[in-house]
């Protein structure tokens, strides 16, 4: 699904919406049940992309990402028919009557939300590369989506790794933005740790040396990257560097349910800054990665088959089979 991110094939027509979103639904299918990274799709995810297309048409489009479908974790609220439950079975049937103020600002921007992905707390999801590999973090269901090509992108959320580390074991880039931050407790021992907590994430720590030695950034492993800037709110974003070698000895989680270490498994690097920096940060992330070119080179041990070639012009099923539905895979190169 590799040209699923190359807009200019929307521009020439090559595909639509609708395309997509049948696309993603055929991969889903193929891996959902054995890696359970989406919880639910969105019932209405199809008509949405219709109505997409149709304003596509009439030379309207929302932004640059009109008509792209996405995911959303599930503990993201979204109205309608989807749940918000955290992948907990004791908020279903939970109803929400608004939409979360990013899940709003992306309807607003012509962006499909596809679906809802599972959060580690509450579902046994499973990243790709090793038999029951742990996706290790709050967020893995986006990754692990992400990873998989089952959706153009997705939203996690993050307080410390629950973005960065799921996306570390699952090859993916994955960016923490900045959060602001600020706590009051009526507890003076709270308080005083809390400062200390600031101190070595601000002056004692990352912030001070970035302003001390004139850094852009400061470079860590993603497995060590998360704990000093969630203290301060600062943004982080991590690429993808490499895998554990064949030699690599196999270990399990705490609750030996799960592998967290063995050949294959990747693990990446960050890059971090002050906060409001993502734009450098997203460019160094970038220009790393474009140098290294690790990420094709790790294989996974489960892949969906679906390609977007496969389903061209699958809205048209029924019309006169002779009638230039004006979509060519071939032509298109897909």
């Amino acid at each position: 699904m590799r040209h699923l991110t190359s807009f200019m094939w929307f521009e020439d027509e090559c595909f639509t919406s609708v395309d997509l979103v049948n696309a993603y639904f055929r991969r889903i299918n193929d891996v959902n049940s054995t890696l359970h990274a989406v919880l639910e799709v969105n019932p209405d995810a199809l008509d949405i992309a219709k109505q997409l297309d149709q304003e596509r048409e009439m030379g309207h489009l929302r932004g640059p990402l009109h008509g792209l479908p996405v995911f959303v974790k599930d503990s993201i609220s979204t109205r309608y028919k989807m749940q918000t439950a955290a992948g907990s079975f004791a908020l279903v049937g939970a109803k929400l009557d608004d939409d979360s103020t990013v899940v709003a600002r992306l309807r607003e921007h012509g962006l499909v939300i596809l679906g809802k992905t599972s959060l580690s707390e509450w579902a046994s999801t499973y990243a790709a590369y090793y038999p029951k590999q742990d996706p290790n973090g709050s967020s893995s269901g986006s990754a692990v989506a992400t990873d998989l090509g089952l959706a153009f992108a997705a939203l996690g959320t993050e307080t410390s790794g629950s973005i960065l580390f799921p996306s570390e074991v699952s090859n993916i880039v994955g960016i923490k933005p900045t959060v602001v931050t600020g706590l009051s407790n009526t507890s003076p021992e709270f308080w005083a740790m809390y400062q200390k907590s600031l101190y070595y994430g601000g002056e004692g720590g990352l912030l001070g040396a970035l302003s001390r030695h004139q850094l852009d950034a400061i470079i860590l492993p993603t497995g060590t990257a998360a704990d000093i800037p969630a203290l301060v709110g600062a943004p982080v974003t991590t690429v993808p560097m490499g895998a554990f070698p064949n030699s690599s000895a196999i270990k399990h989680n705490d609750r030996g349910d799960m592998v967290y270490i063995a050949p294959g498994i990747p693990f990446g690097i960050s890059f971090l800054g002050k906060q409001w920096s993502e734009k450098e940060l997203i460019g160094m992330a970038y220009a790393f990665e474009q140098r290294t070119l690790v990420r094709k080179t790790l294989k996974r041990v489960v892949e969906p088959k679906g390609e977007l070639r496969d389903v061209i012009g699958d809205e048209d099923e029924g019309e006169d089979e002779d009638e230039d539905d004006g979509h060519d895979a071939g032509q298109c190169g897909l």
